[in-house]
């Protein structure tokens, strides 16, 4: 699996992250099938909702993912994951972090909330 070269990525490269950190997709297994695949993709888009419902990470477009917060997305779905298929890495190939450390390492990538009050505009 070859890495794009941008400083974006898309929610396919997400999930497939995901699944490799639990040891779903591996050298013996190079693709998952289309039924953990569809499961990972779901599991993002609750995963990506509560995220923005806590006030934690706002994701607009889930193409156009930022790569530093793809990366951390990627290490909360495979937590999320983790129950549905457990962890198949060999030994020391996963290191997925508690999801309380991604989450706060997506709030410091989080633009946070405007600092200025409301606007008084006039179109006359």
């Amino acid at each position: 699996m070859t890495a794009p070269v941008t400083s974006y990525r898309d929610s396919t490269w997400i999930v497939n992250q995901a699944l490799t950190r639990l040891g779903v997709i591996s050298v013996d297994v190079p693709e998952a099938d289309a039924a953990d695949f569809q499961l990972g993709l779901d599991r993002l888009d609750v995963m990506c909702s509560e995220l923005a419902m806590k006030g934690i990470y706002f994701v607009a477009d889930m193409d156009q993912v930022a790569s530093g917060a793809a990366n951390q997305l990627a290490n909360a779905l495979a937590a999320a994951l983790q129950p549905d298929f457990g962890n198949m890495a060999p030994p020391g190939g996963s290191n997925i972090p508690p999801l309380a450390v991604t989450e706060d390492a997506l709030k410091r990538m989080s633009p946070g909330k405007p600092g200025y009050g409301p606007q008084q505009v006039s179109f006359m």
